[in-house]
């Protein structure tokens, strides 16, 4: 009886195992297809920090994994959005720096809207209108640095945070051409 239970641990602990390790291993494919399709934009170690700083990411599958990439993205912005509020709370005295301010929150306020639509757009299998929401998000953010930075506008905390929104809506959108060629 003893060796039964042995046994049934055994087997279970190499199955489980060997399914997770099978689809932990999906993160890196896509994290090397994704950086080799866009080298510009979407760095391989970041890739994979990104994707693997959720815990579904290792046992998910590609169209899963877009879904992670997607909320991840909202998440950042909703984050960007709120450090943008907290800055022009603070009293920015600089007043090239609150008007660029005042410009990204404007236009932060509306990219969580366009990846949500982005994300329903990719459980219905729509690539098209995600990746355009997806792309429309990347594109406010540059419009939100470019702004920042025509005004010479010293708002150091967000460069940072808007680079890695702007390389993680990268991930999002190879995501979206990814899912295109598979299905």
């Amino acid at each position: 009886m003893n060796n039964v239970i042995i046994h049934v641990f055994i087997m279970s602990f190499l199955c489980c195992s060997l399914t997770t390790a099978a689809l932990t291993s999906l993160v890196l494919p896509i994290c090397t297809y994704i950086s080799k399709a866009d080298p510009e934009n979407v760095n391989y170690e970041s890739c994979i920090s990104i994707l693997g700083s959720d815990p579904r990411s290792s046992i998910s599958t590609a169209p899963q994994l877009a879904r992670i990439s997607f909320e991840l993205d909202i998440t950042r912005a909703k984050t960007i959005s709120s450090t943008i509020d907290t800055l022009l709370k603070l009293s920015v005295s600089d007043p090239l720096a609150s008007n660029a301010l005042k410009d990204c929150s404007s236009v932060y306020s509306r990219i969580p809207g366009d990846l949500e639509s982005g994300l329903e757009a990719i459980k219905d299998g729509d690539f098209d209108t995600a990746s355009a929401r997806v792309s429309a998000a990347m594109n406010a953010a540059i419009t939100c640095e470019i702004g920042i930075k025509e005004k010479k506008g010293n708002i150091a905390p967000l460069h940072k945070e808007i680079s890695e929104f702007y390389q993680l809506g990268a991930i999002s959108l190879g995501f979206t051409i990814l899912l295109r060629i598979i299905n």
